[in-house]
């Protein structure tokens, strides 16, 4: 699986509710309206599922990333999200 950040999110509520539908085992909630999102595809896929592209009105606006690579400092617990949905571990 790839790692997705969902971020910049506008209408949060709606963002977070399409999330737990699509994603509801594969996200990881980071907090002020950005999340992580363990998933197949592009970039592109993932705002397609969560419905960013086809219905901005509805969903919102968001920006998302494919995560190439990581490093930082944050609580173990996002740590170990990503670890055990990544494909690999990248420094």
């Amino acid at each position: 699986m790839t790692i997705f950040v969902v971020f910049r999110v506008k209408a949060s509520a709606c963002m977070r509710a399409a999330i737990a539908r699509v994603y509801p085992n594969d996200s990881f909630d980071l907090g002020n309206n950005e999340w992580l999102i363990s998933a197949e595809g592009t970039p592109k896929t993932v705002s397609d599922s969560l419905g960013i592209t086809s219905h901005p009105d509805t969903i919102g606006a968001a920006i998302i990333f494919k995560v190439e690579g990581y490093s930082g400092r944050a609580s173990p617990d996002i740590w170990n999200w990503i670890k055990s949905k990544s494909q690999t571990v990248r420094d």
